[in-house]
């Protein structure tokens, strides 16, 4: 006998496999399947990628040690882009399509640069945890960042060097990626600003050794100081110290890489860097982390750098935590999409993390977070070795009197 369906019944049949098909309408998940891309082969991989990898993987352990997510296991897959836009796209195609992840975490300017159309696209939640290129402010609606941005630490640098090293001009040496030519325009526009004389720039390529072509057109300009965007190029200042040019070095990724301590050489001292506010005594969370790393790597392994991404790759998987928990307490039957975790990331928008309060902008997607101040000095133990002396921070409030 044959079966009519009302038009309504067919219309909420329509609406239902609709929903079901675009994944707008999620179930219960077995278990919360997040992505992760980090560099973790090629020229841009070193031990740095591990500590981020191995930060944010303590997180979802220690996550499913005290029950999961709503009782739930919590997964991170982790996909190689090798710093590359092309790979990164394959990859997060990959844990979108195969994976079906509604969240990835990802490092790396140029990577995400190439990801955020496609998160846009597909509704993926993207929530940057080590790249601070100013490029990315405001560069798509679903991506979110995790670290200061460069266009904080930068304004913060050139404040306090201007005011207690009496800078009035700076030099600019970039790498030539998505990362540097941004904070390139940045310091073009910012600089007269605030008072400081932009001399130049100089650009060199992601797998340079050589930089003496850099060194000799920055050192014709006579700067009082020389701002250096990149990610790990110490032998930029060894080469500049052998030819006998130490300049007053500024740099945001100073801090986060270990190999400007041990091999920048002497020139690198006196040299500022600029993170997230790191400080244990200001910030227990750490402490914690600190306990939590070196039970499950080893005593005395937690690293001597890097310790902002560190932060910040342990922070998102909470951070997702709490998205879902808020979602799910507000009803709303499809918590685990892209969608509802951004939204519920605008609601909360301030978050506790393991280096203090987080804010979220949501027009830029960047952080408000206290900064801290570095300057390498010699190490009194050691002759000839380095180590970074906190020298003070901003809070969220000084950083938006600098302008800019």
């Amino acid at each position: 006998m044959r079966i009519l369906k009302s038009p309504a019944i067919v219309f909420a049949m329509v609406v239902c496999m609709v929903l079901a098909a675009d994944g707008s309408w999620a179930k219960d998940p077995d278990k919360f399947v997040m992505g992760g891309m980090q560099a973790l082969s090629g020229p841009a991989y070193s031990v740095s990628s591990d500590v981020m990898v191995n930060g944010g993987n303590l997180a979802v352990e220690e996550i499913n040690q005290k029950g999961g997510i709503l009782g739930k296991k919590m997964e991170l897959i982790w996909e190689d882009h090798k710093a590359k836009g092309p790979d990164a796209v394959a990859g997060l195609n990959k844990l979108i399509s195969i994976n079906h992840v509604p969240v990835v975490s990802i490092g790396y300017t140029g990577p995400i640069m190439a990801c955020a159309p496609i998160a846009d696209q597909k509704k993926v939640l993207l929530l940057n945890h080590g790249a601070y290129g100013p490029i990315l402010s405001g560069a798509a609606k679903y991506l979110f960042h995790m670290p200061a941005n460069e266009l904080i630490l930068i304004r913060s640098m050139i404040d306090y060097a201007k005011k207690n090293m009496n800078i009035k001009s700076v030099g600019l040496i970039h790498v030539n990626d998505d990362m540097g030519i941004s904070v390139k325009d940045f310091l073009k526009e910012y600089g007269p600003k605030v008072g400081i004389k932009i001399l130049g720039s100089e650009a060199f390529d992601l797998a340079a050794s050589d930089y003496s072509v850099q060194i000799e057109k920055a050192r014709s300009w006579n700067a009082d100081a020389i701002y250096v965007s990149a990610h790990r190029h110490p032998a930029l200042m060894k080469q500049a110290t052998e030819k006998g040019w130490t300049p007053l070095w500024l740099g945001a990724s100073f801090y986060n890489y270990g190999e400007y301590l041990t091999q920048a050489g002497r020139g690198f001292n006196g040299a500022l860097a600029g993170a997230a506010d790191v400080s244990m005594e200001r910030n227990p969370g750490l402490l914690k982390v600190k306990e939590g790393w070196e039970k499950k790597y080893g005593a005395n392994s937690w690293p001597k750098a890097m310790i902002g991404h560190l932060g910040c790759n342990y922070d998102v998987p909470y951070i997702v935590k709490t998205l879902v928990e808020y979602g799910k307490k507000k009803g709303w039957p499809d918590y685990w999409t892209g969608e509802k975790l951004r939204q519920a990331l605008l609601e909360i928008r301030t978050f506790d993390g393991c280096m203090g309060k987080i804010t979220f902008d949501p027009k830029t997607g960047l952080s408000f977070r206290n900064i801290q101040l570095f300057k390498a000095v010699e190490d009194p133990a050691q002759k000839g070795a380095y180590i970074w002396k906190d020298i003070g921070g901003y809070t969220t409030e000084e950083i938006a009197k600098l302008g800019g």
